[in-house]
């Protein structure tokens, strides 16, 4: 804003630019981080198996849940984003938390999508009873698309990177 002389007072400015250009040193990861963690009872790692039914097979079909989140969510996302922003510029909080919790909710947004069974196509009934006879659970017992053990579910994590 200008003074009485004509000069520009940047102070302002510059502090927001300043928290701008560090804010693209960091960057969050939301998913499986862990790559190597083997999936219990298969020969695949759960990073693997996600992917199988993220993308789909030529024997399966893709029953996306980390993208499909993400596009069902887009709207809440934004304002998430939007708010965490504020809270930056403001001087709030750090970008490095804004970071962490827009991970823990973009990984908690996933697993609630899973766990509430809005993963399509759902399972056959084959499939079905194949994961019911693992779990010693009657053939025909309902069960939640991508949640056996809950091994997949609770790998979704999220970390901040610099």
């Amino acid at each position: 804003m200008p003074d009485v002389m004509g000069k520009t007072d940047t102070r302002v400015w510059d502090a927001i630019r300043l928290k701008v250009d560090g804010m693209f040193k960091s960057s969050v990861a939301i998913g499986f981080l862990d790559a190597g963690v083997r999936h219990a009872g298969s020969d695949i790692t759960v990073l693997e198996l996600a992917l199988i039914h993220e993308l789909g097979t030529a024997e399966m079909p893709e029953r996306s849940f980390i993208r499909r989140t993400f596009e069902i969510r887009a709207s809440e996302l934004g304002k998430v984003q939007g708010k965490l922003m504020a809270g930056v510029l403001s001087g709030k909080i750090t970008y490095e938390k804004a970071l962490d919790l827009l991970g823990a909710w973009g990984a908690n947004e996933i697993k609630q999508f899973v766990k509430s069974d809005q993963v399509t196509p759902p399972t056959t009934a084959a499939a079905t009873a194949r994961k019911n006879a693992r779990a010693g659970k009657a053939p025909d017992a309902k069960g939640t698309t991508l949640v056996d053990t809950g091994q997949l579910v609770n790998a979704i994590t999220w970390q901040v990177r610099q």
